[in-house]
């Protein structure tokens, strides 16, 4: 059970890892975005395009949000084939406005997943196969605790952008920048940035793996199962 796990979810966590470690600064109000307009295989028309360090500028500024967010959520979808092929879709909470962070991931499709944080710790779900890992007050093991269970993930910090990797970065005729490279296991990441927040991430993995989010920073209720104290920890 604990192989399909990994092998079946470790995607769905990797942009949950960034709640804590990165974020944006709101700035001055741009042209009107649509999530629509962006999409896995799209030709880009810019009206301006950006060098190397003019990309990493804006997914600093863009990251930095994330960070000083104390509420926001991301409608997500994953399509991927193990043994068969299997799709998820559903909605991540991040709430750090109370004295320790929640954050729920609750998926439906093929099969039941979710992930929370509460209490200093993180609880993993599939299909019933539940288990518990401690976090650190300070969150400095967020990171080595999901790999732990769920196995490696996807950083978008600009650190992961090269001159060797990176596709293309621009500025569409919506003001958004868009910006598409390959990480390091050969996944395929474009990120869209309106109003110096990030919007939209997509990624295709080396294997086929899509996934698709949407953000909305509007304020959320984290709700958590009555179950947690039935999550066993290994």
């Amino acid at each position: 059970m604990k192989t399909i796990f990994k092998n079946r979810i470790f995607i769905i966590i990797m942009i949950v890892l960034t709640i804590f470690i990165v974020g944006c600064n709101p700035g001055e109000k741009k042209g009107s975005y649509n999530s629509e307009n962006y999409y896995f295989f799209q030709t880009y028309e810019f009206k301006k395009e950006l060098t190397i360090d003019e990309a990493k500028t804006a997914l600093d500024v863009a990251t930095k949000y994330f960070s000083e967010a104390k509420s926001y959520s991301y409608n997500q979808k994953i399509v991927g084939y193990y043994d068969e092929e299997y799709t998820f879709e559903g909605i991540t909470k991040i709430d750090v406005t109370g004295e320790t962070p929640k954050a729920s991931l609750e998926l439906v499709g093929s099969s039941e997943n979710s992930f929370y944080i509460a209490n200093n710790k993180a609880y993993f779900n599939y299909d019933g196969y539940k288990v518990v890992r401690d976090i650190e007050a300070d969150f400095s093991n967020v990171s080595e605790v999901v790999q732990s269970v769920v196995g490696v993930h996807v950083s978008f910090t600009s650190e992961n952008i090269t001159s060797e990797n990176l596709e293309y970065a621009g500025v569409d005729k919506h003001d958004a920048t868009v910006i598409k490279f390959i990480a390091e296991n050969q996944s395929t990441i474009i990120i869209v940035i309106h109003d110096n927040k990030i919007m939209k991430v997509m990624m295709t993995t080396e294997d086929g793996k899509e996934f698709v989010a949407d953000y909305n920073y509007e304020p959320v209720t984290v709700t958590l199962p009555a179950d947690l104290d039935s999550y066993v920890s290994e």
